[in-house]
């Protein structure tokens, strides 16, 4: 993989964990399109996506009960989705910038409680590496007791 796709994903982390909303929004270039992998299905068919125009309005750390999310795996898209065109084609344009990554969320006594897959679709904008598009592709929960 990149390693500045690498260093550059290690980045927003270590911004999201500290929760410096001014930086953590200086890392999408809006408008921002978001989807959440558990919040659309049959039930919200046709329902227009979210899409934030202030980079403020994407927030940063999560509530209760977590206290910082950690990486445990990052690839670049080309890496995980390549496109080869049939015979004949030739590809017109450079491979899109992006990153798949999965996440552990934990919690303030150092418990894993969730975990999540996310695609980050990337763009240069100003010479900067900013999200334009965050999709969600999995969540999976430890049930909580108590």
């Amino acid at each position: 993989m990149s390693s500045k796709l690498t260093a550059w994903y290690e980045h927003y982390i270590e911004v999201f964990n500290s929760g410096d909303h001014e930086a953590f929004a200086a890392l999408f270039h809006p408008p921002v399109t978001v989807v959440h992998a558990t919040r659309y299905d049959e039930r919200r068919a046709g329902r227009t996506l979210p899409v934030m125009t202030e980079a403020t309005s994407l927030g940063g750390p999560l509530p209760d009960p977590w206290s910082r999310s950690t990486i445990d795996s990052v690839s670049a898209l080309t890496e995980v989705a390549a496109f080869a065109p049939r015979v004949g084609l030739d590809v017109r344009d450079e491979a899109r910038e992006g990153i798949i990554a999965t996440v552990t969320r934990w919690d303030r006594d150092d418990r894993p409680y969730q975990q999540v897959q996310a695609m980050y679709l990337l763009t240069r904008e100003d010479g900067k590496l900013g999200i334009k598009v965050l999709v969600e592709l999995g969540v999976a929960d430890l049930p909580r007791t108590g």
